[in-house]
């Protein structure tokens, strides 16, 4: 994980109302994701996080951080925020569409819900870019 990479999203999804908020866990893991997308991608990856990584980003120590780990990916893939569009409605979609732990590799892979591809892929313009470090580093939503 490289924490000089860009978080970058549109300002629609920076926006979005959460319904029920990320937690300081889930926030970190979703801005890592979010970090790995290349400015040129056209689609969203099967994004890889080891559980190393994972561990130390999250603080999670010992033989209970695989437990923890599975219970942090149910619960961010229970998360949803509810995007405002530009015709006045709104868009209600889940950050993850899926998350599978790798036995034997310790990775952790996450994917994008399919629905958030205008909001955090080939962005020209309404978006907003930061370091990746800049956040990891904060204790609080």
């Amino acid at each position: 994980m490289n924490k000089k990479h860009l978080v970058t999203q549109a300002h629609n999804l920076i926006e979005a109302r959460h319904n029920n908020p990320l937690t300081v866990r889930e926030q970190k893991i979703v801005l890592t994701m979010t970090s790995m997308i290349e400015p040129n991608d056209e689609d969203f990856k099967d994004y890889r996080i080891s559980i190393r990584e994972f561990s130390a980003m999250l603080g999670l120590e010992g033989k209970t951080k695989y437990t923890e780990v599975k219970e942090i990916s149910k619960e961010l893939m229970s998360k949803t925020i509810e995007i405002p569009q530009e015709d006045g409605g709104w868009l209600l979609v889940h950050w993850i569409s899926s998350a599978k732990y790798i036995k034997g590799e310790g990775i952790l892979e996450l994917s994008f819900s399919p629905k958030l591809k205008p909001y955090m892929l080939q962005l020209r313009d309404h978006f907003t870019s930061y370091r990746l470090s800049n956040v990891l580093s904060l204790n609080s939503t």
